[in-house]
């Protein structure tokens, strides 16, 4: 740690600085504005407030632009339409064929897929992974149909991008990874959630950071606070966690980089 630190006003100056030597210009592009576990509409705004005059900025979402207040500071919004169906079609029948064994998956489940993800293509590749990987714990050679329906009956809606969770850092990916296997009684509040959690052997954290691990990651959405519908009639009723990714993918991903 340095004794004497450097401000980020000298920080910020000296970058503009160097941007303002660039003759061509720089276009910064932000990928997941108002995402969870990503910067927002607003923080954006004001991290771009006075930029040199040589700087573009591209805030890129899912949400309509006409309903940010990133429209009031932009020059001009680009509609991406969603996937069409066969072309979302083509993507899981090429991911398939790389991926799969021969016939792994057939067009009609792939198009039942399609159809669900209605042009979301995380969602529908995140359907066949877990199909696939509920298939291979089933020891078949191709995907059925039941593998598909609990596929989709897995994925939330709306769901977290996997490519964010997998971003969090390490300590909670490992809280997650341990989230996900609880038993449901495990899981009947915060309280028990946390405990079950930090005694796992897998898991170097006192209950209170697993606690509020779990606090920020449903403040950011990546899990949801779920009240309980059935209480004892004493104070307010206990609220559970539940993952807003799903569980099978990420239990696979996670695994593999361990």
């Amino acid at each position: 740690v340095p004794e004497h630190g450097i401000g980020t006003e000298t920080l910020k100056s000296r970058l503009h600085d160097l941007v303002r030597e660039q003759r061509t210009g720089i276009v910064i592009a932000v990928d997941h504005i108002s995402e969870p576990e990503s910067i927002q509409a607003p923080a954006l705004v004001d991290l771009f407030a006075g930029l040199p005059s040589n700087v573009s900025w591209l805030a890129i979402g899912r949400d309509d632009p006409s309903t940010t207040e990133l429209t009031r500071y932009t020059a001009e919004s680009i509609s991406i339409d969603r996937y069409q169906r066969q072309m979302l079609v083509d993507v899981l029948m090429t991911r398939t064929s790389n991926g799969l064994a021969q016939q792994g998956l057939d067009h009609g489940q792939a198009r039942h897929i399609a159809d669900w993800a209605d042009g979301n293509a995380h969602d529908a590749l995140a359907a066949l992974f877990i199909a696939a990987e509920l298939a291979e714990e089933r020891g078949q050679d191709r995907i059925t149909q039941a593998n598909v329906d609990a596929a989709i009956a897995e994925v939330p809606d709306p769901c977290v991008s996997l490519g964010v969770v997998l971003s969090l850092p390490t300590n909670r990916q490992t809280v997650l990874r341990e989230l996900i296997d609880l038993e449901e009684s495990e899981r009947s509040s915060v309280t028990a959630t946390t405990e079950a959690i930090a005694s796992a052997q897998s898991v170097d954290l006192s209950a209170g950071t697993v606690k509020r691990f779990l606090y920020e990651m449903a403040e950011s959405g990546v899990v949801d606070r779920v009240e309980a519908t059935v209480t004892n009639g004493q104070g307010r009723p206990p609220s559970r966690v539940e993952p807003r990714f799903p569980p099978t993918a990420f239990r696979r991903l996670y695994d593999l980089q361990q």
